[in-house]
């Protein structure tokens, strides 16, 4: 991996090629890559719009098919590969750039009086197709992408009351950073945050990697401004924002996170902030199977106060993939027995190479607090039979969910497509969903008779009380396979299927978008999707914010 933003980049990763040949029994060609005879990429036909009316209420406006295509688009494998193959795409008409929220109402209000459309964009991270357009043939108004990313001031901070008023353009990234120089933290780390924007997180319903500490963004959101189809849509006494619990209020907050763009813009948001933890730290857990792992996740969910702000578990299939990125010679199991040995001069310990899961965690907050999570880690390590293996494993593995995207990417250059999805699942359910989930994905994809065999894991990555968010990962060759795309993306949507027969979850964060859409007709009743086209109906008459997310796709 180029560049040095992460851990690995620069160095060699000579296991990841044995790994994926060995892992998916397929011969991989790095000499023949794919797309190199794509064609041109093919515009949807587009209605007139008045740029230069729209360049009035904007900072900048572009209708150049690049950015069109980018702002057309998100990073689900669907986009990635539509965008590399030079698949025909509905793309939006124009693309504008407010800096405040008056060139929003401006340009929100340009739309309703000249019949355009208005899809929010942020940072393009979404794997949902929540920022595709609708076909021409659902469509056929000209639609404006707005692009929030100027929108990316800190308006204020309150120390004493712990929050902040932000822009909802601003990345991740930047807020991060922003706050850490003030002494603060947000508590919000999703996979993305390098990237995706405050606004995008409000929009999906977002968790972060440190949920267990912070919680997730309905958690650390206060109060939003949001421009919709009458005006600016927001809740305080005399322009104050209200930012407290309230009885007896109607709630915009509860209402738009989560709304997909459908709703309105939003435009910013007051965010709770906290100072930043004293201490930091990294630790890491092998144990002799999944199941083993799984009652070790299910205690430290238990915790309460004690609990570290992340613990992760990967299944074996996930820590095989991890071990093959590790540019070290040696093995993560050798460090686990010289671990063992350290303190004990004569035991024998086997952990199966094909068993073996890791759980990766990550502690903040005072002194006292990170030891005490470390006491409580390690009693329950060993009460299940792990074994600690250290902080450098601990923060490779958190480091690592940065650059999953990266390789999927280019793993796509070579004839592989990978996508991650996830769901929430009850803890009395978990361990068969996740045997059932697997089948399925095996199943379809013998039945399609593709090449090779699948790579197909999963990790747990938040813990409630009740259950757990569960990622799957996908990974299947496509050499020589036609419209490969359409077919990867039928065994996903078997394997949500499965998830759903098995009691999880649509989607624990990533939201509906149009991808999931389709299953919403099974899990909402008829009076709920009534009720959820007449707020819609309500909030935007005109169908102004036309993305056609989620309940509102049809």
């Amino acid at each position: 991996m180029k560049g040095n933003r992460y851990s690995l980049s620069g160095k060699r990763l000579d296991g990841l090629l044995p790994f994926i040949e060995s892992e998916m029994m397929v011969k991989v060609d790095i000499s023949k890559e794919a797309f190199l005879d794509r064609c041109d990429f093919s515009e949807a036909s587009s209605q007139p719009i008045d740029v230069d009316l729209l360049g009035k209420a904007s900072s900048f406006v572009s209708i150049s098919v690049a950015e069109r295509i980018r702002h057309g688009t998100g990073h689900c494998q669907e986009d990635i590969y539509a965008i590399r193959s030079g698949e025909a795409l509905r793309i939006p008409d124009a693309v504008a750039w407010p800096i405040n929220e008056d060139h929003l109402c401006e340009i929100v209000s340009l739309a309703k009086a000249h019949l355009w459309c208005v899809i929010p964009f942020g940072g393009g991270t979404n794997v949902s197709q929540a920022t595709r357009c609708p076909p021409i043939q659902v469509e056929p108004r000209p639609i404006i992408s707005v692009d929030m990313t100027q929108m990316n001031r800190i308006l204020w901070v309150s120390e004493e009351n712990g929050l902040a008023h932000v822009e909802a353009g601003i990345t991740g990234r930047a807020l991060v950073e922003e706050m850490n120089r003030r002494g603060f933290t947000i508590g919000h780390e999703p996979d993305s945050y390098e990237f995706s924007t405050l606004g995008g997180w409000i929009a999906t319903k977002a968790s972060g990697m440190k949920r267990n500490k912070y919680g997730n963004i309905e958690d650390i959101v206060r109060g939003v401004r949001v421009v919709g189809a009458n005006g600016v849509l927001a809740h305080g006494y005399k322009g104050a924002n209200g930012c407290g619990r309230e009885a007896g209020s109607f709630d915009i907050t509860s209402l738009i996170i989560g709304s997909e763009g459908c709703l309105g813009v939003i435009g910013s948001a007051v965010i709770r902030i906290w100072r930043l933890p004293k201490k930091k730290d990294f630790g890491s857990v092998l144990f002799p199977d999944f199941e083993h792992g799984i009652r070790f996740t299910k205690n430290v969910s238990e915790l309460g106060r004690m609990i570290p702000a992340s613990c992760r578990l990967l299944d074996n299939e996930h820590f095989r993939l991890g071990h093959a990125l590790r540019p070290e010679s040696e093995s993560i199991i050798d460090t686990a027995k010289r671990a063992i040995t350290s303190f004990i001069a004569s035991i024998s310990f086997s952990l199966d190479p094909k068993k073996v899961v890791c759980a990766t965690i990550l502690y903040e907050g005072s002194s006292e607090e990170v030891n005490n999570q470390k006491k409580a880690i390690g009693r329950l390590s060993r009460m299940h039979g792990g074994v600690q293996v250290g902080a450098s494993i601990g923060r490779a593995g958190y480091e690592l969910t940065f650059m999953i995207a990266y390789l999927r990417d280019f793993a796509m250059s070579y004839h592989f497509l990978g996508e991650s999805f996830e769901t929430f699942v009850p803890w009395s359910g978990l361990l068969a969903l996740i045997t059932a989930t697997k089948e399925r994905i095996l199943k379809e994809h013998k039945a399609r008779d593709l090449p090779g065999k699948p790579f197909v894991g999963c990790r747990v990555t938040q813990l409630y009380h009740e259950g757990v968010c569960l990622y799957f990962y996908f990974c299947m060759s496509f050499k020589n396979v036609a419209s490969a795309s359409a077919v990867f993306t039928e065994i996903e949507h078997a394997a949500r299927e499965e998830i759903l027969e098995h009691g999880g979850l649509l989607s624990h964060h990533h939201g509906v978008g149009k991808v999931r859409s389709s299953f919403l007709q099974a899990i909402n009743s008829p009076a709920l999707q009534e009720a959820a086209l007449l707020t819609k109906h309500a909030f935007d008459p005109e169908n102004i914010f036309a993305a056609r997310n989620g309940a509102y796709a049809s």
